[in-house]
């Protein structure tokens, strides 16, 4: 009944950060996050991304290889109401620049891996979108913005029938178009890939790295740490 009632992905998401602060939320590389410490960093990424100018409503993608900060940014959107798109690091810099155009973006996110052809893609669109790094020095990077910010608890700004994600298609018949993921059917998602079993067992961690649940050459935008975290939320 909670996916009827208003409930968004980020009020899961504050649920579990405060439910769950103890007990490990995110492996990776024998990097190990409690519940507690990876809702730090989403609270600062919160933060950081009000402090570029960015609102509920405005639309964020993400190119980068695989870490905990880039789950962290996609729960930051969730909570902030923002619409978030993930793509495939593997693309080219024009299917980017389609996808950037056809969702409106209003920043990218990036890392030294993905920045350059996140910079030819931005370059091709007509309205540029801001671009912002997690690692490397070739923009302004994210990761240090949101180390001056508070990683205090920070309300969740969406309601059930904001727009959480846009996830688009592998275009292999055409031009990619976009899916659109409304809350609501975010917080049904996740309740329905609990009802089937597609989530760790109580004892085990809740979130992992997004290749965890994908072959090995599944990238970010395919996961998305999606299926195996739905009991993060709940």
């Amino acid at each position: 009944m909670l996916a009827q009632s208003g409930v968004s992905i980020g009020h899961l998401i504050v649920g579990a950060i405060d439910t769950f602060s103890e007990r490990t939320a995110f492996v990776m590389d024998g990097r190990r996050l409690t519940y507690r410490q990876f809702g730090d960093i989403v609270y600062r990424f919160c933060r950081a991304l009000l402090a570029l100018g960015l609102k509920r409503g405005d639309a964020l993608a993400i190119v980068t290889s695989n870490s905990p900060e880039v789950f962290a940014v996609r729960c930051a959107c969730a909570i902030l109401g923002m619409t978030y798109t993930p793509l495939n690091a593997r693309a080219t810099a024009e299917s980017h620049a389609a996808i950037l155009s056809d969702a409106d973006v209003s920043i990218i996110v990036t890392d030294a891996s993905c920045v350059a052809t996140a910079e030819r893609a931005r370059a091709l669109c007509d309205r540029k979108p801001r671009m912002v790094t997690l690692t490397g020095a070739e923009a302004e990077n994210l990761i240090a913005l949101s180390e001056r910010q508070s990683g205090a608890f920070f309300a969740p700004a969406a309601n059930e029938s904001d727009t959480d994600l846009v996830v688009y298609t592998g275009g292999t018949t055409g031009r990619a178009k976009g899916v659109m993921h409304s809350h609501k059917g975010s917080v049904w998602a996740s309740f329905m890939n609990v009802e089937l079993g597609e989530c760790p067992g109580a004892s085990s961690p809740a979130f992992l790295t997004p290749q965890s649940f994908r072959p090995p050459i599944a990238s970010a935008d395919h996961a998305q740490g999606w299926h195996g975290a739905s009991a993060a939320w709940l």
